[in-house]
């Protein structure tokens, strides 16, 4: 499993960072010696260094690879023993990242949660089903947990611990007011009155 998330998500940035395509409507780029065209001339293509590193710390069982493109870097970050993987977009010198996908694995090694990072905003699918469970508002620097509870967000209290649990743990999340607490159940949330 680990070395198909690897290699699907090495393959998929490579399309996207790499490969250009050319159509009658649009100018063709001007390409160096360094890329060559595939067989059918419909797309160029060149070899690129990806820089992997690993920390000296131990506590910190994680490999990265540095992917960059001509505008973009691209950082994947491997957990060593659960293949968990976290995918970094990022932008400029300043490294602005504004996008971020994380898959934790559980023990059998299958997907069991999904994050989603667009800019400052973070979506969960809680059940690695595909599904967006809950998600935080971060616009206007403000943060407003959502649970996406039967097709609407209603914003929730938050607190230090936020959408995350212990192990066996259910995911619990007091409404505004806290006269209903919203548990997540299987798939999907259910509203409990106080």
């Amino acid at each position: 499993m680990r070395t198909l998330v690897i290699g699907l998500t090495a393959t998929l940035v490579a399309v996207i960072c790499w490969s250009f395509g050319l159509t009658a409507d649009e100018p063709a780029k001007k390409f160096g010696p360094e890329w060559a065209k595939d067989v059918d001339g419909k797309f160029y293509s060149r070899k690129q260094v990806i820089e992997v590193s690993r920390p000296t710390d131990l506590q910190l069982p994680y490999t990265w690879y540095t992917l960059p493109s001509e505008s973009h870097n691209v950082t994947i970050k491997e957990l060593d023993e659960k293949g968990d993987i976290t995918i970094d977009v990022v932008q400029g010198k300043e490294k602005s990242k504004y996008m971020r996908l994380e898959a934790r694995m559980n023990d059998e090694g299958e997907v069991r949660e999904f994050t989603v990072n667009f800019k400052r905003n973070y979506y969960l699918d809680l059940d690695g089903d595909g599904m967006i469970d809950c998600f935080y508002d971060m616009r206007d620097n403000k943060t407003k947990p959502m649970v996406i509870f039967e097709g609407q967000h209603i914003q929730v209290e938050d607190f230090i611990c936020g959408f995350s649990v212990s192990k066996g743990e259910k995911v619990k999340m007091w409404g505004i007011g806290r006269k209903v607490q919203y548990v997540f159940e299987g798939s999907a949330w259910v509203a409990v009155p106080q």
